[in-house]
């Protein structure tokens, strides 16, 4: 993030008029990776590509299949500012620096939430295995969303006497630990049962998930967590049920 800044804020634009710009961008194949701008995390490859109005993404990560095609709308010279459009409507506002040299060119965007470094490329789209990686996907529009770490919280049940037998058996906790391509291992906790049967690690199921708004809905499990809302940008999950309801907290 900060290498992005220093190029925005300190290095002499190239391109000053609009037409200019799709001139030096149009037609190449940009290579590189999105980030996070919270934390510096990249979410995901990506190449890029120009052709008159319109912005092919390959990205699995903040564009995916419902912003892969994005049509240019404006151009602000002043800020340096792109507004691109997808069919779907989402709109995105990318702030571009672009250097080269004798040997490199390099393109950067700074978005909302995340950035993009790019050089380009002088493979083309036709060559075997360049979009490999790409999934193609629908995904998050929002950043935060890219969960990974370990959130923990404990279970209170809705009814006064399950909450009471519930704590006299030692309590009942969750944790979610996010692993890569939408999978999450959920872990549920007892003290009581984990003395009785010796467990050494705790038992846990890895389970698929996808995204929808600032939700997640997980595939069956046995533990019969379905639904978890993301809330404080990624710093708490909240899940809710007609019997119990369990708030987990980052924890690392």
């Amino acid at each position: 993030m900060k290498q992005f800044l220093v190029i925005v804020l300190l290095t002499p634009f190239f391109i000053t008029s609009c037409n200019k710009l799709y001139h030096e961008l149009e037609d190449k194949i940009w290579k590189g990776e999105l980030y996070r701008s919270t934390d510096d995390k990249m979410l995901s490859d990506i190449i890029l590509k120009f052709s008159h109005d319109t912005l092919f993404v390959f990205s699995n990560a903040i564009f995916g299949a419902d912003n892969d095609t994005l049509l240019f709308q404006s151009f602000a010279e002043a800020d340096s500012v792109l507004v691109f459009k997808s069919p779907k409507g989402d709109t995105f506002n990318l702030k571009y620096s672009y250097l080269h040299d004798e040997r490199d060119e390099h393109l950067d965007f700074l978005g909302k939430d995340f950035y993009i470094m790019l050089t380009k490329s002088n493979e083309d789209l036709r060559v075997e295995g360049i979009l490999n990686f790409y999934k193609n996907k629908k995904v998050p529009i929002e950043s935060y969303m890219y969960l990974d770490g370990a959130y923990e919280g404990v279970v209170e049940m809705e009814d006064e006497m399950a909450n009471y037998f519930l704590s006299e058996i030692g309590g009942l906790s969750i944790k979610l630990v996010f692993i890569n391509d939408f999978k999450v291992r959920v872990y549920v906790k007892n003290l009581m049962l984990s003395y009785i049967y010796s467990s050494v690690k705790p038992k846990y199921e890895t389970v698929d998930y996808w995204v929808e708004g600032n939700k997640l809905f997980l595939s069956k499990n046995k533990s019969k967590v379905n639904v978890i809302e993301v809330k404080d940008w990624g710093k708490t999950l909240v899940l809710e049920t007609d019997d119990a309801n369990v708030i987990l907290y980052k924890i690392y």
